[in-house]
């Protein structure tokens, strides 16, 4: 045949995907290129972790050596110079899971009640300024954080202000007396 003109008609394709679900800009399938893939790289295709998003666990699961896989990664230590985490390669069907940043509540004397995100190593004085400080009324003496033990009890402390808090804390700021 002299000069044959063929025609190639794709009917379907399987290719290697991972799944990226939670709190992030563009959840959906993203395909593993030729070649390997990290973690960093399908978060930016993803377009990243949204407001509100938890940057420090994403879980990844899936399965390598025929067995069940999950591993949990503090994403914010991946770019990190010190303690920093290795930015992982991923493998067909593997799934990353970004949840939603852990909460606290702030009530009482203060500009903007309510729920807030928890930031890493948040204190007190910062959940305090996160919710707009205090208003003409509070009074940082006396403040108070109920807190669940491991047992589902509620424990009423009354901390430093450069006291680490925890999720789901319940701060109170008491109203001044003078």
């Amino acid at each position: 045949m002299k000069q044959p003109q063929v025609s190639i008609t794709l009917t379907g394709a399987i290719s290697s995907q991972v799944s990226v679900l939670g709190q992030v800009n563009k959840p959906g399938k993203y395909s593993l290129m030729a070649g390997q893939l990290k973690l960093s790289e399908v978060m930016a295709a993803a377009g990243g972790i949204i407001t509100g998003g938890g940057s420090d666990i994403v879980v990844i699961t899936g399965t390598r050596d025929g067995q069940p896989f999950r591993k949990e990664v503090d994403f914010s230590k991946v770019f990190a110079k010190e303690g920093a985490v290795e930015d992982m390669v991923l493998e067909k069907g593997d799934s990353i899971w970004v949840d939603r940043a852990p909460l606290i509540y702030v009530y009482g004397e203060v500009n903007s009640a309510g729920m807030k995100s928890m930031m890493r190593d948040m204190t007190v004085l910062q959940a305090i300024a996160a919710s707009g400080g205090l208003n003409m009324r509070g009074t940082m003496r006396g403040i108070k954080i109920h807190r669940k033990d491991a047992n589902g009890n509620v424990k009423i402390i009354e901390p430093n202000v450069n006291d680490l808090v925890q999720p789901n804390d319940v701060i109170y700021i008491k109203e001044s007396l003078f």
